[in-house]
């Protein structure tokens, strides 16, 4: 239940079981789309930045970022939506974004 989160949720992304979402720019989890409780995915520390870059199959993409007066990139980095095989690269970052080129406007799963 996304509902009960005590942060902000400032981002969502539907991956193939799961929902993965951003609170504010602290901690990324996800919970599956039937429900349950939520599995804590990345988290930074309190001069630091998370970003939920995208969920593309069972995978998210985060960044995570030093903020001063410069944004330093810190690690891109991806992991299962269920927690398992995380991944993080030392000062990288994603960059770009995936879209859908077609939809069915007819069904009501888009």
């Amino acid at each position: 239940m996304l509902h009960t989160a005590s942060n902000h949720i400032t981002k969502i992304d539907i991956g193939n079981n799961s929902l993965g979402y951003q609170l504010e720019y602290f901690e990324i989890k996800s919970i599956a789309k039937t429900g349950g409780t939520p599995t804590n995915l990345a988290s930074v520390e309190a001069d630091e930045n998370i970003n939920l870059a995208y969920v593309k199959g069972i995978k998210v993409y985060y960044n995570k970022s030093v903020v001063t007066a410069v944004i330093k990139p810190l690690f891109a980095g991806i992991i299962n939506e269920g927690g398992s095989g995380m991944s993080e690269i030392t000062d990288a970052s994603w960059f770009g974004d995936l879209f859908k080129t077609s939809y069915a406007i007819d069904s009501p799963s888009h």
